[in-house]
């Protein structure tokens, strides 16, 4: 794959253009962490990211795979097409109160994984592709997705038409995992598979107050989290199985007839999640079966392994390299992490990569006290325009 390097006038043009957006990306991050909303609910951020991108001139598509945006501009030139990825939900997370001047104004919703920045991010790149769209050839489409989080909204978009036409695909994503500003790249398998699970374990009921006279289902529950968390401590680091939700029980003096539990099952392998899948059935079958009650496994949304192209992630690497130099260009280690992004870089050529931006002492992503550092957001800026020109050339 050719790689044209940036001519000064362009060059210098980008870094104006990213310098002279830098507060207002800021200030479209802050106002997006204030208003969050939940994967499929992003009606109000779809309208902001829709809205802007039209009075700039883009042809915009609403309501892609429910609250999905589409905005392509074209050069009016021969060239490919180059799809940008970013996500738009939050999470149904509390925000601590520590005092933030745009900490979430509405209640148990929050950007605890840095979605509010990578819809920033790329509405400014959006700005700053229109603005220099005389120096590039081809068509550009932003593509700001839903439900991220659910594990559904990519799959959607992509039913309705997201990648037609489209030759590249990237997008970044903001992390604690590197210092400000530095940024991760790797071909090949980096992010894992993901199946969500739900568990149902049903008993008789009774009295609290004779608990033998009931198949207690909230005991049976108990060993089936010990169970999983025994079965992801076997299967070694490129995998994991994971109950992060319980829910059962009515009032304090009533044994109930039924208990939930939901969580992951995540692999490296393509194939391990329904290997664990198959596993995970199986022990919570057992444990039912022993304890007297039944149970029932259902599987919802899920991604497949998120895999980076080898011959797109080097031209990325090399423009950045020349870019921000070598020692600001990290190569990243395959993790148990998964993002949806997967569904398009499946579909099409592409990189998926990261962007430093730890807020100093917080938390990491999905936590109520998470943050970034702001000043990474020009840096998403800058290496997003940069990575789309790279792929348009």
């Amino acid at each position: 794959m050719p790689h044209a390097l940036p001519t000064p006038d362009l060059n210098a043009a980008l870094l104006a253009e990213t310098a002279r957006l830098a507060e207002r990306t800021i200030e479209v991050r802050r106002h997006l962490h204030a208003n969050p909303e939940l994967g499929f609910q992003e009606h109000a951020t779809a309208a902001l990211v829709a809205d802007r991108c039209a009075a700039l001139g883009f042809e915009v598509r609403r309501g892609v795979g429910g609250t999905g945006v589409l905005a392509d501009l074209d050069s009016g030139r021969p060239g490919p097409t180059v799809l940008v990825r970013a996500d738009m939900d939050a999470l149904p997370i509390e925000e601590v109160a520590d005092g933030r001047p745009y900490r979430s104004t509405v209640p148990g919703v929050m950007h605890a994984c840095g979605h509010d920045g990578h819809t920033a991010i790329a509405l400014s790149v959006a700005q700053v592709l229109h603005a220099l769209r005389d120096r590039w050839n081809g068509r550009v489409r932003m593509c700001f997705q839903p439900a991220e989080e659910l594990g559904d909204g990519a799959r959607r978009m992509i039913q309705d038409g997201a990648l037609t036409g489209v030759d590249r695909a990237v997008g970044l994503h903001l992390t604690e995992l590197y210092p400000v500003g530095v940024l991760g790249l790797g071909p090949g398998p980096l992010l894992a598979a993901l199946e969500t699970f739900r568990i149902t374990i049903t008993g008789t009921g009774g009295h609290g107050s004779a608990p033998d006279g009931a198949i207690d289902p909230l005991p049976i529950t108990a060993e089936v989290i010990l169970a999983l968390r025994d079965l992801r401590a076997r299967i070694g680091d490129s995998a994991t199985v994971t109950a992060t939700q319980v829910n059962g029980g009515t009032a304090p003096n009533i044994i109930p007839t039924e208990v939930s539990i939901a969580g992951t099952i995540r692999s490296l392998d393509p194939e391990g999640c329904g290997a664990l899948s198959e596993q995970v059935a199986q022990i919570v079958r057992e444990i039912a079966e022993r304890g007297g009650a039944s149970a029932g496994l259902t599987f919802g949304p899920s991604c497949p392994t998120l895999t980076n192209d080898p011959a797109v992630t080097e031209l990325l690497r090399t423009a950045f390299t020349e870019a921000f130099g070598p020692e600001r260009v990290q190569p990243v280690e395959p993790m148990t992490g998964s993002d949806d992004m997967s569904r398009f870089l499946r579909e099409v050529p592409g990189c998926y990569y990261a962007v430093g931006a730890p807020s100093p002492d917080a938390p990491s992503s999905h936590h109520p006290a998470f943050d970034i550092d702001e000043t990474a957001l020009s840096v998403g800026v800058e290496s997003l325009t940069r990575a789309t020109l790279a792929l348009l050339a």
